[in-house]
C-alpha cells in the first residue's frame, strides 16, 4: 500500500516510532530524540493520553506543534481528528 503523502512526514520525524503495544515511556523516548525541544510537552500529552484527557497544545505556528500530535496518535494508531 503506498503512503499518503500526508503521513510522509511523520514517518520521517520518528524513523523507529513503537508500535501501539510498547510503552509509553519507549514512544516518548523516541518523539524526544526527534523534538528534542519539547521535552514537557511530550511527557504532559503522555500523562494526558494516559489519563483519558484532551490536550490544547498553544504556541507559534510553524513550530511543529500538528507534527508531534500527528506522531503520538500514528504511533499509537489512533485518530489524529
Amino acid at each position: 500500500m503506498a503512503r499518503s503523502t500526508a503521513t510522509a512526514p511523520v514517518l520521517a520525524a520518528v524513523p523507529n516510532a513503537p508500535a501501539p503495544a510498547v510503552g509509553m515511556a519507549a514512544l516518548c523516548d523516541a518523539l524526544d530524540a526527534s523534538f528534542p525541544e519539547r521535552h514537557a510537552v511530550i511527557r504532559a500529552v503522555a500523562r494526558a493520553l494516559l489519563a483519558g484527557e484532551n490536550v490544547f497544545i498553544l504556541g507559534e505556528p510553524g513550530t511543529g506543534k500538528s507534527l508531534l500530535v500527528r506522531c503520538f496518535s500514528q504511533a499509537l494508531g489512533l485518530s489524529y481528528w
